[in-house]
């Protein structure tokens, strides 16, 4: 087995035993409310502390993200921690990254909180097979 492929089977057990998905919609949606006010993209123009909001709302839901990927265990918190703040910072910080932010960030909160481990026997078990069904389309006596 070659080194690239030793590799590539890690990766993708690493992102089988976490929300990866989660992580990585709720990272993006972060860094989108997070960015917008660094650039100066501002729909209202808030002065000293108010505009600070977008990095604290930002950097708090970028957190939130890579916590899903290192802290699976907290999936459900973090998943409707990550919901509340896009929602907040629909009102605080731009529109919430002028929208896409939040709704990367909604759709990522959403999915950690769905999330669930796999059970170690649907990986380790082969194909299924299913039972035959009976000629007639009726099932067999028992």
């Amino acid at each position: 087995m070659s080194t690239w492929s030793r590799w590539l089977k890690r990766a993708n057990q690493w992102r089988r035993d976490r929300p990866f998905w989660a992580g990585l919609f709720t990272l993006a949606g972060g860094t989108t409310i997070l960015i917008l006010p660094a650039n100066q993209y501002t729909v209202f123009a808030l002065p000293g502390v108010a505009g600070l909001t977008g990095f604290l709302f930002g950097g708090l839901i970028a957190a939130c993200g890579a916590f899903l990927w290192f802290l699976p265990e907290q999936r459900a918190l973090l998943g409707v921690a990550t919901v509340l703040l896009a929602l907040a910072s629909f009102v605080y910080s731009n529109l919430g990254g002028f929208l896409i932010g939040m709704l990367l960030s909604l759709i990522g909160g959403s999915l950690g909180f769905a999330w669930t481990r796999p059970s170690p026997q649907l990986t380790q078990r082969g194909p299924q097979t299913r039972p035959t069904p009976h000629p007639r389309g009726l099932s067999a006596p028992h």
